[in-house]
């Protein structure tokens, strides 16, 4: 995702660099710049998610999508176009999208702090309780027990500290909380010649959880995992630029189909002759033709008949 960001950053660079260069000749153009611009910084300072989610990957296409369509309307502008309207609407629609990947990226971090930390605090409040329930139940607990509670209590406080920080150190630290708490009761109930209790069981299910947690978080943390992502993504990107460069193709044949045909007409039918134009292509396209074979057929049609006078 890294890289998809920093082509959006680029690309508003590259706008920002455009916009500045037609300030003085087009002063209206100074509140989009200012905008831009605040929104480039405030892009450049986004933190990073730990997690990818669909929900991420979408808020960026969206602001991709909105940078590219900008940018598109932007040269049009320059180049003559009176579409002034459309490109304050954009910068609207642009600026509106950065401020939903903001938001998104706010809660996913804000969500991957509660779920990080959420096995960690559940594991130390385990071992806090299971601690003092065993001192008030046994009034003499072993020395060995004792210290082996101390120690599953400061590793997972270590977790805790370090989970947002060190994830898969935090997740192995309670990998070895659990076989900590497991070996104390198995070692007590061992002494105490009594059968393993439910609290075994608790903290063999820590153990295998916690071994889960690790797995998963070394996953979502790889090179590996997040090359794959990102080659995902480009591939995404560049389905949706030949898309949208077939599409511009495409629109460009229509316009200079359309420019013809309506000079030929405006030739054959005077001032009406564009009238005329609309309501023959609005019947082919109905009849099944796309635009621009019906402009082409149009034209075929209507220069045999300025040949013929």
């Amino acid at each position: 995702m890294k890289a998809l960001r920093e082509e959006i950053i680029l690309k508003l660079e590259n706008i920002l660099t455009v916009l500045n260069n037609n300030v003085d000749e087009k002063p209206y153009l100074v509140e989009i710049r200012d905008k831009l611009n605040l929104r480039l910084n405030e892009l450049k300072n986004l933190k990073e998610v730990k997690t990818i989610s669909r929900r991420y990957i979408e808020a960026l296409l969206e602001v991709y999508h909105g940078i590219t369509e900008f940018e598109k309307l932007l040269y049009m502008y320059l180049k003559g176009k009176s579409i002034y309207d459309e490109i304050y609407v954009a910068h609207i629609e642009l600026n509106e999208s950065i401020t939903r990947l903001f938001n998104t990226v706010k809660s996913m971090i804000f969500r991957e702090k509660i779920l990080n930390t959420l096995p960690s605090v559940t594991v130390l409040t385990y071992c806090i309780f299971d601690t003092i329930y065993s001192r008030v139940l046994i009034n003499k607990l072993p020395q060995v027990s004792i210290v082996m509670h101390l120690v599953a209590i400061s590793l997972a406080i270590i977790s805790v500290l370090l989970v947002n920080k060190r994830q898969t150190i935090s997740y192995a630290l309670l990998v070895a909380t659990g076989l900590t708490g497991l070996f104390n009761k198995t070692y007590f109930y061992t002494i105490q010649e009594q059968p393993l209790g439910f609290d075994t069981f608790v903290y063999a299910t820590i153990v295998f959880m916690s071994i889960i947690y690790l797995n998963t978080a070394r996953i979502i943390t790889s090179r590996e995992y997040r090359e794959k992502i990102e080659n995902t993504i480009k591939n995404l990107v560049n389905l949706i630029n030949s898309s949208r460069r077939e599409t511009e193709i495409e629109q460009d044949k229509s316009e200079t189909l359309w420019n013809k045909a309506s000079e030929l007409f405006k030739t054959l039918y005077g001032e009406k002759g564009e009238d005329l134009l609309k309501f023959k292509l609005e019947t082919l396209v109905m009849n099944g033709l796309n635009r621009n074979d019906a402009l082409k057929k149009i034209i075929d049609i209507h220069e045999k008949v300025l040949n013929k006078r």
